[in-house]
């Protein structure tokens, strides 16, 4: 090919097209946050509670087969948990030292939960690539995108209602953040970010939503004397799942 060039620039571009070449790029940071002060008491609001992760991967491509292969990830998260004290409120605490009183005196009730907890992940995916006409230079070559757009939320809350009766609930919600097909260029496409933002500040559009509850009770069979050497639990659990209908079906 390239004793039949008729050009430098031809057979520097022979040369060019010959040579595979892969670039990789990324940086991350984890699980960013600052440590609580020594002896300091922990509010719900302490930017302590908060966390944040970021992350970015780039790879290009070309070679014999590719004039262009591109491949973008971004991930960003952002967390929040907060573990209150355990303050339990005993009304009773002091109504006297028989072991007959023990169920009475150790009534309690929790006044805040044990902890609290929600994050929000974005994933965002972005590809391109464009196949080099080897067969025919006159070719017009479509250019392929290949995007994914998600913005997943998980909730998280423990609470201990008293000593004996325990409550936690989890729950998933999984949204996509929808894109027009084609290139995302403000310059060239004008409109096309604004569409993302908006739906991204929409908190995008939910594909499935799962929750599960649990109630825990042990019985307090230890606090009376001639069943003390009992024990018994009881446990009740909800879950509840919802998946939306293909974006080609208005209903089903």
């Amino acid at each position: 090919a390239l004793d039949n060039a008729e050009t430098r620039e031809e057979r520097d571009q022979i040369r060019f097209n010959a040579v595979d070449l892969t670039t990789r790029r990324s940086y991350n940071f984890t699980n960013v946050r600052k440590n609580p002060t020594s002896g300091a008491k922990q509010r719900f609001y302490s930017i302590s509670n908060f966390n944040i992760s970021y992350s970015f991967n780039e790879v290009t491509r070309r070679n014999q087969t590719y004039t262009e292969f591109l491949e973008k990830t971004w991930k960003g998260s952002l967390g929040y948990n907060f573990s209150p004290e355990t303050k339990f409120w005993e009304p009773f605490r002091k109504i006297g030292k028989s072991k007959w009183l023990t169920l009475i005196r150790d009534f309690n009730i929790g006044l805040r939960p044990q902890s609290i907890g929600a994050r929000g992940d974005l994933d965002r995916f972005y590809g391109r690539t464009i196949n080099r006409a080897n067969d025919n230079p006159f070719t017009i070559v479509p250019i392929l995108y290949n995007k994914n757009f998600t913005f997943n939320r998980f909730y998280d809350l423990r609470w201990d209602i008293t000593r004996n009766l325990k409550f936690d609930l989890n729950a998933n919600a999984m949204a996509r953040i929808d894109e027009n097909p084609g290139l995302v260029n403000q310059n060239e496409r004008p409109g096309q970010s604004d569409t993302i933002l908006s739906n991204l500040l929409g908190f995008g559009r939910m594909t499935s939503y799962t929750q599960a509850a649990n109630l825990n009770y042990t019985l307090p069979l230890n606090k009376i004397p001639i069943t003390d050497w009992i024990n018994a639990s009881v446990r009740y659990s909800a879950n509840y799942g919802w998946n939306t209908a293909p974006p080609i079906f208005q209903s089903i």
